[in-house]
């Protein structure tokens, strides 16, 4: 019996799903700032949520602002050609 782990997204722990609706003009201006960070919008949520209550941010959004970050600094190799 094999001990590596599978492929796949890392487990994100327990969580609630909280249905939330948000108003069309705000939705459209947390989505735009979730993309500037390269992070799902829900993701970004909890992280205000956190933020507002000085609580950890869960590191799974750590995990993923991390490599938004390490792809937004990649330097572009050149063509071969």
């Amino acid at each position: 019996m094999s001990t590596t782990s599978k492929p796949g997204p890392t487990p994100r722990g327990e969580r609630k799903p909280v249905p939330v609706r948000i108003p069309m003009d705000q939705y459209k201006i947390y989505a735009k700032l979730a993309e500037e960070r390269g992070i799902p919008l829900g993701s970004y949520i909890v992280l205000l949520l956190a933020e507002a209550h000085a609580l950890d941010i869960p590191s799974y959004i750590s995990d993923e602002i991390q490599r938004a970050e390490n792809f937004r600094t990649q330097e572009e190799l050149p063509l071969a050609g």
